[in-house]
C-alpha cells in the first residue's frame, strides 16, 4: 500500500451493527422455512458466508430488526464462542437473511471495497488485535465498542480493488493445492482401511471360531488415583486417543489432572480401547504403565491365543466398529456395554498367522502416517500462505500480479534472529504466564528455557549459541542483547529480588509494544505457544532440568549414537556441570516421562549445546 494511506477507525468508515440482547431468539422459535438465521456455523466453509446449516425464523421476528438485514458484500464476524475472530462475506443472498447474537455485521462504506474490508478482517494483523482482547479472559467476547475503534488502513479505491483483484488470484491457487492435498490425505487413510480389511477377511476364514470373552478379558482392577503409589502415573482418557491412530496426546499425570474418582490401572501388555462413540475408533498399544479413565477398556489378551498388536488392529475393523456402534445405545453419549463387546462373535488365526497380520498392518499404518505427516505439513505451509500472503497486501510487499507465484510457492520468513524478536518471544511468555497466575516463576532462568526450547522443539532460529550452564542450556549473550533492546524501548526488564531470582517488570511501553507482537510473532506463534504452554506450569527447576535433559539427549544423538536412559541421565546430570548433582535424580527422570508421553522426543536436528570448563 501508498505510503501515505490513512488509518482510521473502523466506526468511521464502516457500519457496525449486532443483535440486540433482549431480540435474542431461542430454538423454539426456529420455523421450518422463512428468513435465514445465521450463526457462526456459516463461517465454517471457507471465505463466503454459507447458507447451508443456517436455521429459519419467522417474517415477523426477521423484520423487528432491520438494523442487521443482511446485504451482498457484507462482512461477519464472530464477536464470542469457540470460533471467535472468524470473518466470512455475503456473496448470493438465497433469501432475507438475519444474524443470531454471536455475530456482528460489519458493511463496508463509501470508501471501501467490500472485498477489501474482508481481508483486511481475516489478516494477520487484525487478528492479532482479536487475540490480544482475549487472551487472558476467561469468557472471551469482543465488545462491539471494542471493535468500532480498531483501526483499518485505507488506500484509494482503485489501490483496494487492485489488492483484492491480486488476493482473489492467489487464494485461488491456493485452494486448488488445498484441495489435492486434502484428496491425498484422504487417499491414505482409505488405503491403510483397504489393506485392513483386506488382511482380516482372508485369515477369518480359515480361522478358529471365538467369543471375544475366550481370548480377552479386563483383569485390570479400580484404584485411588490420590495415593502416592499412583498419583505420578500417566492418565489416559478418551480425550487422549487420536481415531484410528496409535497416538496419545496431551498426556498429564494423575496429581496434575486432580483426578479423585477411581481409575484402572494398565501396562505394556494391554490394549486400551475407549468406550465413548465407539465410531470414532480410538485404540492405543501404550507402551508404559498407567491409569486409564472409567470410559476406557484396558484389554488384556490371552498368551498364546491372541497377539496384543492383532487385538489392536482388530478393534479397528469396520466389522467389530460396526458391532461396538449396535451396542452402544442411541444416548447422547453412546457408550460401549462391556457385555455386548465381550459377546462378540469372530475368527482368529493362529498365533504365527496373526503376528505376521500384525507386522504387514504396522508396516502400512507407518507408511500411512508418514504420509499423514507430510500432507498436514502441507497443508499448515497453505494455511501459512495465506497469512503470509494477506501479511504482504497490508504491509505494502503485495504490489503486482507477478508476486502471485511467488506467493503460492513460497512462505514468508519473518526474521527471528533480533534482539526485538526475542524480547517479543519472552514478553509472549511472560504473558502466558500471568494469564495463568504462574508469573511468580518466570525469570531469567525460565526466560532462557523458553528460548532453548523455542529453537530446539519449536525450530524457530533465534540465532543462539547454547553452552553447558549451571542453569541449564544457556546463551546469556544472546539474552541479554534482547533484554538491553527491551530497556532502551521501555518494554521491560528483569529485576533482581531479594532471597534471589529475577522479577519479570513491565515498562510503560507494554501495552504498546506487545500488541504489535502479536502480529510479528504470528508466523511462528503455534510452535512457540507450544512450548510456552509446555513448561508454564512448571517451576524454575523444573524447567531447568527439562531443558538440560532434552538438549543432552540431542547431543548425544549428534554425537551417532542411540542413547539408553541411563546414558541420558548420565549426560544431563553427571556430565552437564556440577551444581547439577544437587538435585535429585528422580527429577531427571521425571523430565525424561515428560518429553518421552509428550512427543517431544530429540532428532538431532537441535544445535549442540557445549562448553562447560570455564563454568566448573
Amino acid at each position: 500500500m501508498n505510503p501515505s494511506t490513512h488509518i482510521k477507525r473502523l466506526e468511521d468508515v464502516a457500519y457496525l451493527a449486532g443483535r440486540i440482547g433482549w431480540k435474542g431468539l431461542t430454538a423454539k422459535e426456529y420455523t421450518q422455512e422463512g428468513p435465514y438465521f445465521l450463526s457462526v456455523h456459516g463461517l465454517n466453509y471457507g471465505s463466503e458466508v454459507d447458507f447451508r446449516d443456517a436455521n429459519h425464523i419467522s417474517q415477523a421476528r426477521y423484520d423487528e430488526s432491520p438494523e442487521i438485514m443482511l446485504r451482498e458484500g457484507d462482512v461477519l464476524i464472530c464477536k464470542d464462542g469457540a470460533g471467535i475472530g472468524k470473518t466470512g462475506i455475503v456473496g448470493n443472498l438465497p433469501g432475507p437473511a438475519t444474524i443470531n447474537s454471536s455475530l456482528l455485521l460489519i458493511r463496508a462504506g463509501e470508501r471501501l471495497v467490500p472485498k477489501f474490508l474482508y481481508y483486511y478482517l481475516s489478516s494477520p494483523a487484525f487478528q492479532a488485535l482479536v487475540q490480544e482482547r482475549i487472551d487472558g479472559a476467561t469468557t472471551p467476547h469482543l465488545y462491539q465498542r471494542e471493535i468500532r475503534q480498531f483501526p483499518i488502513p485505507i488506500p484509494s479505491l482503485i489501490e483496494q480493488q487492485h489488492l483484492v483483484t491480486i488476493l482473489d488470484e492467489t487464494f485461488e491457487g491456493i485452494a486448488k493445492a488445498t484441495s489435492n492435498t486434502e484428496r491425498n490425505l484422504a487417499d491414505a487413510d482409505e488405503l491403510f482401511d483397504s489393506e485392513l480389511q483386506s488382511l482380516f477377511d482372508g485369515v477369518e476364514s480359515g480361522g478358529k471360531k471365538y467369543i471375544f470373552s475366550e481370548i480377552c478379558e479386563i483383569t485390570s482392577r479400580l484404584v485411588d488415583p490420590r495415593l502416592n503409589e499412583f498419583e505420578n502415573l500417566i492418565h489416559v482418557g478418551g480425550a487422549n486417543m487420536v481415531s484410528k491412530s496409535d497416538e496419545l496426546i496431551d498426556l498429564k499425570t494423575a496429581k496434575e489432572e486432580n483426578l479423585i474418582s477411581g481409575k484402572f490401572l494398565f501396562d505394556q501388555s494391554m490394549v486400551l480401547y475407549s468406550k465413548i462413540r465407539p465410531y470414532l475408533m480410538k485404540v492405543s498399544r501404550p507402551s508404559f504403565s498407567g491409569l486409564c479413565s472409567a470410559d476406557v477398556y484396558p484389554l488384556s489378551p490371552h498368551k498364546g491365543l491372541l497377539d496384543k498388536d492383532y487385538l489392536f488392529f482388530l478393534l479397528l475393523t469396520k466389522k467389530f466398529t460396526d458391532y461396538a456402534v449396535v451396542g452402544s445405545g442411541r444416548a447422547g453419549m453412546p457408550k460401549v456395554n462391556r457385555n455386548h463387546m465381550f459377546a462378540y462373535n469372530l475368527k482368529i488365526p493362529n498365533i504365527s498367522v496373526q503376528r505376521d497380520v500384525a507386522q504387514r498392518l504396522n508396516r502400512t499404518l507407518d507408511a500411512r502416517e508418514q504420509l499423514q505427516r507430510i500432507y498436514l505439513q502441507k497443508l499448515n505451509k497453505l494455511y501459512e500462505l495465506r497469512a503470509s500472503a494477506l501479511r504482504k497486501a497490508f504491509s505494502g510487499q503485495l504490489a503486482s500480479k507477478k508476486m502471485v507465484a511467488a506467493t503460492v510457492q513460497v512462505p514468508a520468513v519473518a526474521d527471528t534472529t533480533t534482539p526485538a524478536f526475542t524480547a517479543d518471544i519472552l514478553a509472549f511468555a511472560y504473558s502466558k504466564h500471568q494469564s495463568a497466575n504462574r508469573n511468580r516463576t518466570f525469570g531469567r532462568v525460565k526466560g532462557q528455557k523458553v528460548l532453548h526450547l523455542v529453537e530446539s522443539i519449536g525450530g524457530v532460529e533465534l540465532g543462539r549459541a547454547p553452552i553447558k550452564d549451571a542453569a541449564g542450556p544457556n546463551d546469556s549473550p544472546h539474552m541479554r542483547k534482547a533484554e538491553a533492546w527491551a530497556a532502551e524501548n521501555d518494554y521491560f526488564t528483569f529485576v533482581q529480588r531479594h532471597g534471589g531470582g529475577y522479577d519479570f517488570v513491565k515498562g510503560k511501553s507494554f501495552d504498546r509494544l506487545y500488541a504489535g507482537a502479536l502480529a510479528r510473532l504470528a508466523t511462528h506463534r503455534g510452535e512457540i505457544g507450544r512450548v510456552v504452554d509446555l513448561l508454564v506450569p512448571m517451576d524454575s527447576e523444573e524447567a531447568e532440568v527439562f531443558a538440560t535433559t532434552h538438549a543432552a539427549w540431542n547431543n548425544l544423538l549428534l554425537d551417532g549414537k542411540q542413547p539408553s536412559d541411563a546414558e541420558i541421565l548420565y549426560e544431563a546430570r553427571e556430565n552437564w556441570h556440577a551444581s547439577k548433582l544437587k538435585i535429585p535424580q528422580s527429577k531427571f527422570l521425571n523430565a525424561l516421562r515428560r518429553i518421552k508421553t509428550g512427543q517431544l522426543v530429540p532428532t538431532g536436528s537441535g544445535k549442540r549445546v557445549g562448553g562447560q570448563e570455564a563454568l566448573l
